[in-house]
């Protein structure tokens, strides 16, 4: 089975256009296809951003909504043992150095971003980071 850190902006896709690819990752982590990794400060980041008011109205969710898929996520995925090792990698959006500080500590297979900061990286430490397409294509 796969394990895979999903950064804050695959997860906030998912809920925004839940058609789109990030969503099709989504519904594939809800049935099983592959494990999700995760660290308390990466749960942080996608709570915080989805409570954000302009978000939360896009993607017409409440905040019971968002509190039961973050509730969701921390209680079916691997959690990273805390603290994370952070060591500076990205320098333009150090906020990126969670993502790799989760796959380091949890054995992941892979990273999944949107984020150019990181799949400009191509591999951190052996684990390669794919785009959501390249991760549904490595799925099938």
């Amino acid at each position: 089975m796969i394990t895979a850190v999903l950064d804050t902006n695959v997860v906030v896709s998912s809920l925004l256009q839940p058609s789109g690819v990030p969503g099709m990752i989504v519904a594939q982590w809800k049935s099983g296809a592959f494990t999700v990794a995760l660290s308390d400060l990466l749960l942080e980041e996608i709570a915080d951003v989805l409570q954000r008011p302009v978000l939360r109205r896009t993607a017409k969710i409440t905040l019971e909504q968002i509190a039961e898929f973050v509730q969701l996520l921390r209680e079916t995925s691997i959690l990273a043992n805390e603290p994370l090792k952070i060591v500076p990698v990205v320098t333009k959006d150090p906020d990126d150095d969670i993502v790799l500080a989760t796959a380091v500590a949890t054995n992941a297979d892979v990273i999944v971003s949107g984020d150019k900061h990181l799949t400009d990286l191509t591999k951190y430490k052996g684990i390669p980071i794919v785009t959501p397409r390249e991760f549904l294509e490595l799925l099938a």
